[in-house]
């Protein structure tokens, strides 16, 4: 059944634009999260990630140079490391959303697509069944360092429920290093993973889906980026 939703071509070039960030400076880590790459232009590389997720280094976004280090989410486990400024492009806190922009100075070294697209979900319960997460889970290994581990799941093998603009699913392995992790119905992007709130009495894990005023701020902001190729 999961092969009828996403055909392993489709899913490879998925899985190619999804990775796991972690920021350094000084080989001090200051945060890793979860961000999607939605456009290439050029060296240009474009990702959508949570709000939060830019939190601990917000103070000093516009001036810095971060040394990032990629982990892709790929059959090699391809990894890349590059020095960046960290461009916001989009943010809307309220709905914990934000796209960002990383300048790659030389060539990424990664087989990757060039665009992924949104869409706004707007039939639960007749899409619910086409529904697919992955990510990424950071656990802590017998030396108590941060080891990452990539998961993959589809909704129609969880039970899920829609409430306003969240998803909920339960008994996923997602952790709070997973933040960001793209939700997708077939190949595009409806929501993301926000992490833990009580539902029925018990903290499930949930998805904030992309409402159409966010789709169209982000298509618009996309476009412009498109027309600068």
């Amino acid at each position: 059944m999961h092969d009828i939703i996403i055909s392993k071509s489709e899913l490879s070039k998925i899985e190619s634009n999804v990775f796991n960030f972690i920021i350094n400076e000084n080989e001090k880590n200051l945060t890793r999260f979860i961000a999607t790459l939605v456009k290439k232009t050029n060296n240009n590389l474009t990702f959508v990630s949570t709000f939060h997720s830019l939190n601990s280094i917000k103070n000093s976004i516009q001036e810095q140079i971060f040394d990032i280090f990629l982990q892709q989410f790929s059959v090699k486990n391809l990894e890349t490391k590059l020095k960046s400024k960290i461009r916001v492009e989009y943010e809307n806190k309220e709905k914990d959303i934000v796209v960002f922009s990383l300048d790659a100075k030389e060539p990424l070294l990664l087989k990757i697509s060039d665009s992924i697209d949104f869409q706004v979900l707007e039939d639960f319960t007749n899409t619910k069944n086409s529904l697919f997460s992955l990510g990424f889970l950071t656990l802590l290994n017998e030396d108590f360092k941060p080891q990452t581990l990539k998961t993959l799941f589809y909704v129609n093998d969880k039970v899920a429920e829609l409430d306003k603009e969240n998803v909920f699913v339960q008994d996923i392995s997602y952790t709070q290093g997973s933040s960001s992790s793209p939700l997708f119905y077939k190949n595009k992007i409806v929501g993301l993973y926000r992490g833990k709130k009580l539902k029925n009495g018990k903290l499930t894990p949930f998805f904030r889906l992309i409402d159409l005023d966010t789709y169209q701020e982000i298509e618009s902001l996309v476009s412009k980026i498109k027309r600068l190729e």
